[in-house]
């Protein structure tokens, strides 16, 4: 359920062009393309693990006083466009 493998086709391009703009200056972003690239396809994503990490993380905020939402919020904000949430 944390896995990137899990998110749609559409996300994972979404997180592809995000990491295009750190390919000069960073040594794993083309590890990161190369591997969102490697799970798009009919075989991967899982909207019902992207269902089970949010009510994960919503439990963690209970139980920890957290608020995971404003602590990864391009998580949160890509989930919302795909109204996951």
């Amino acid at each position: 359920m944390h896995s990137v493998t899990s998110l749609s086709d559409a996300e994972k391009i979404s997180l592809i062009e995000y990491y295009k703009q750190y390919l000069k200056t960073s040594k794993k972003a083309n590890m990161i393309i190369k591997h969102l690239e490697n799970h798009i396809g009919p075989n991967y994503g899982s909207p019902i693990e992207v269902t089970r990490f949010i009510q994960f993380m919503n439990y963690l905020d209970t139980t920890r006083n957290t608020n995971w939402k404003l602590v990864f919020p391009k998580v949160s904000e890509m989930i919302e466009k795909n109204e996951i949430l």
